[in-house]
Order: structure tokens, then sequence, then C-alpha cells
């Protein structure tokens, strides 16, 4: 709270005091934490009162505002949780989302790889087949000098 006690410079003067004439003075209480806040609140001497009657209108007003701080702060702080709350429920949900998402992008990949594993082992099975059967066409062709070239050709075959 920014407090200032500062001379009137009107040229007039308050109601004279005990035969004698007394300086105005103006009163200004307002906030010092930023610049955008309310107006400050001020009093000044008059002639029909001086500051000095004014002290329980003071103090009461002073009292509001620092109520009125407090509960902005407050409401400030509140509103901060809130979103700060609201962010990190939106950072869980968007973390849970991409672990869904990885989860099933490995899921597919895992199905994709089995797929392919199986059809290249039936590539695979169909090759060895065609190995086989043209071997064994080979063989039938082919003519043997002696028993043991054929068991030699088969065994190389398997």
């Amino acid at each position: 709270v920014r407090v200032s006690l500062e001379p009137i410079e009107s040229g007039k003067k308050a109601k004279p005091q005990r035969g004698r004439t007394r300086e105005r003075f103006k009163l200004s209480v307002g906030h010092s934490w930023h610049r955008y806040g309310p107006e400050p609140l001020v009093w000044e001497d008059s002639a029909e009162r001086d500051i000095e009657s004014m002290l329980p209108e003071i103090v009461l007003e002073l009292i509001l505002m620092g109520e009125r701080q407090y509960r902005g702060h407050k409401e400030y702080q509140y509103r901060n949780l809130v979103e700060h709350k609201a962010d990190l429920e939106e950072k869980e949900r968007q973390r849970i989302e991409t672990e869904v998402r990885l989860e099933r992008e490995r899921i597919k990949r895992l199905k994709q790889a089995r797929i392919q594993r199986l059809l290249d082992e039936a590539a695979a099975h169909r090759q060895a087949c065609d190995i086989r059967e043209y071997v064994g066409r080979v063989l039938v062709s082919l003519p043997m000098s002696s028993p043991g070239d054929r068991e030699k050709a088969e065994a190389w075959a398997h």
C-alpha cells in the first residue's frame, strides 16, 4: 500500500485552530503492487472537516481496501490453481492418448510381422516343394552308372 500526505497548494488554509490558520493536507492511499489497480483513496482537509476528524472513516476504508486486496489475491490464486489443474489434466489426457495410440501401433506392427513371417514360411515351403519336385525329375531322367551315384544324388537333394 502506498501512503502519501502532501500539503495542498491551493492558497486556502484550513479553519483556524486555537486562533491560528493551519496548512491544509491531502492524504492518499493506493496500491503499490501494480499500476492498473483501483484509484487511490483520497481525503483532504476542508473548511468543514480536517483529516484528523476523518480518521474513523480512513481506518474503515483501509480495512476494506485490505480485504479487497486479500480477496482479489485469493481469487487470482484460485484462478491460477484451476488453470494449472486444467493444464495438468490436459497433459495427462494427451499422454494417455499417446500411450494408447503407440500401443495400437505396436500391436498392428506385431500382427503385420506375424503375417509376413507366415507368408515368408509359405513361400519357402513352396520353393522347397518345387526344388524337391525338380530334383525328383532330374533323378528319374539321369542315367546312373552305379547304385551309389543315385544315393549320392538323393542325399544331395535332401
